[in-house]
């Protein structure tokens, strides 16, 4: 049985970009909580992050399917997906995003 991460390890190795031990306590979280689509969005930046570019779009992709008003994860995954070849398809998601949130700054 997986146990329970210790939640100010995981803040600890976010803030301080230990993408390793975030990606290792975020993993038991989804073990125990696998319909947070908060946990797999951000194991999804942390993937990014480590490089894995194909475990980051399918982690922002079931952000999407968990939640799909979940406006950061269509920003993050539209923002991947320009970077890496996918532009038609990032710009039908920022075509959402600014359309949900029109008044940010970064869309």
């Amino acid at each position: 049985m997986t146990r329970m991460p210790d939640i100010e390890a995981l803040n600890h190795a976010l803030r301080s970009a230990d993408w390793p031990l975030a990606e290792r306590l975020l993993r038991q979280l989804l073990a125990l909580q696998p319909r947070d689509p908060g946990i797999h969005y951000n194991l999804g930046l942390v993937l990014w992050r480590r490089g894995d570019l194909k475990g980051a779009e399918a982690m922002l992709r079931a952000t999407l399917g968990l939640s799909a008003d979940h406006q950061n994860a269509r920003f993050e995954l539209a923002s991947l997906l320009m970077e890496h070849g996918g532009l038609v398809e990032a710009i039908r998601l920022l075509d959402d995003y600014v359309t949900a949130v029109p008044r940010d700054g970064d869309g």
